[in-house]
């Protein structure tokens, strides 16, 4: 049961990392368009 619980702690960090990058980069794309 431990590692199962390991593993999904492991994707939901991936997971939040990936969509702050996105959201990060979608911010930058968003100011290049505006200037």
């Amino acid at each position: 049961m431990k590692f199962e619980t390991d593993t999904l702690i492991c994707r939901v960090t991936l997971f939040s990392r990936v969509c702050g990058s996105v959201a990060y980069h979608f911010k930058l794309a968003g100011r290049l368009i505006e200037s």
